[in-house]
């Protein structure tokens, strides 16, 4: 039987150098560096969500898109409720490769760069996302089931607040990461004869 944590202590997260072994960890502690105390082991966060990009399109794209919708709250609103649905013509999780906590990632990560290059602040991004949960969880109950949840975006679990604020970040300050390519390079052309 697996005895719970003392009450004081917080799990660990697993994003970046931190710690995967699903151990306890003191908040504070160096293997408790995710999106905040209480987010699970399993790299829902992970430090480099272009690595499960897939045949998706790169960050940069999602944020040229964002980018033709600039403040137009009309085109946003749609891109959010229709184009980032599920399964919808934005949704970039089909396409990413990994677990499920990994496409996830991605997808949210992109959200994040294309609402950011489109001109919104964090908290209206996170607000739409929030709300766009909320109604998904009406007629999927158990969507986030087992899933920490953010404490202040409450239909949102913690790691998608992460990532979605990673993917936004990343964007304002054009830092936003590269999908690895497809395919090795190929090697070099031998010389003429």
């Amino acid at each position: 039987m697996e005895m719970a944590p003392p009450p004081q202590q917080t799990r660990s997260c697993g994003r970046g150098g931190a710690s995967s072994t699903g151990d306890w960890c003191p908040p504070g502690d160096a293997c408790n560096q995710g999106s905040g105390p209480g987010v699970p082991v399993i790299n829902e966060a992970p430090q480099n969500p272009c690595t499960y990009a897939g045949r998706n399109l790169d960050p940069s794209a999602w944020a040229a898109m964002g980018k033709d919708t600039k403040l137009n709250p009309f085109t946003t609103t749609y891109d959010l409720y229709k184009g980032f649905a599920i399964s919808g013509y934005l949704d970039a999780q089909p396409m990413a490769t990994g677990t499920v906590y990994e496409k996830a990632a991605y997808g949210n990560y992109v959200f994040g760069a294309y609402m950011s290059a489109a001109g919104f602040p964090l908290g209206v991004t996170l607000a739409g996302a929030n709300a766009k949960a909320y109604l998904n969880s009406r007629s999927n109950p158990s969507q986030y089931s087992n899933r920490v949840m953010d404490p202040k975006y409450r239909s949102l679990p913690a790691a998608n607040v992460a990532n979605i604020t990673n993917g936004y970040n990343a964007q304002k300050n054009g830092t936003t990461c590269s999908k690895p390519p497809l395919l090795p390079p190929l090697p070099p052309s031998p010389p003429p004869s």
